[in-house]
């Protein structure tokens, strides 16, 4: 599609302009960096073309291409060379990138079991003639603040059934 679009820039420089590629001064406002230079050193042009009467060589640059391109954590250090508007602009796609990099929490069980689970599971294991009524609730009660491993748990057990003991036997 050669030639000129008349006398400002050639047909393939208005193509490019469709296309979304930008010069680096109306990208550094578009996409807010701070400067045509910051455009420069974030995004490497990905074309060039004819502008103006005198056939100036012009580079386009594809920034969102390039943002597609990018992981975030290169996008990240592009931090010094935006502005406030456009690194709050490129966080919502970096928190984008991270939220599909994350697994789903409908897919993620924790590996612990929950307390009342694991005391039913001991209690299965160590069977004792107090079932009923206050039997687990002070087993539970001697393992307050403590880890409920097998032994803390049958040292609970031995210390309610001495208490019992000592009740009985009185």
């Amino acid at each position: 599609m050669a030639g000129y679009n008349g006398f400002s820039m050639s047909n393939n420089a208005v193509d490019a302009y469709a296309r979304g590629l930008l010069p680096a001064s109306k990208a550094a406002r578009e996409f807010g960096f701070k400067s045509t230079a910051a455009v420069r050193a974030c995004v490497h042009p990905s074309e060039w073309h004819h502008t103006s009467k005198e056939f100036n060589a012009t580079d386009f640059y594809d920034v969102p291409g390039t943002i597609r391109d990018l992981s975030w954590r290169e996008l990240a250090t592009w931090r010094p060379h935006l502005t406030r508007t456009g690194w709050a602009s490129l966080k919502v796609v970096i928190r984008a990138a991270l939220r599909d990099q994350m697994a789903p929490v409908s897919e993620w069980r924790c590996p612990r079991k929950p307390r009342t689970d694991r005391l039913r599971e001991l209690a299965a294991k160590f069977p004792t003639p107090y079932q009923r009524r206050n039997g687990l609730a002070a087993v539970e009660a001697a393992l307050q603040d403590r880890q409920l491993t097998e032994a803390a748990y049958l040292a609970a057990k031995a210390a309610v059934d001495a208490r019992r003991l000592a009740r009985t036997a009185a």
